[in-house]
């Protein structure tokens, strides 16, 4: 979202904050999977987005 001027942070927080609170009650953690889907996915819609705009 503030790659296209949109603020988000405060949704973003939220959503990542229970996100990791999840993975660690389950004993999985974040982990380097997790981040490396998380960015590839962000690059993904970023660069659908910008062909249509």
């Amino acid at each position: 979202m503030s790659h296209f001027g949109f603020d988000s942070k405060e949704d973003s927080s939220a959503y990542m904050k229970e996100w990791l609170d999840n993975g660690k009650s389950n004993g999985t953690g974040f982990g380097r999977e997790n981040l490396d889907r998380v960015m590839n996915n962000a690059r993904l819609l970023i660069n659908e987005i910008s062909g249509k705009l």
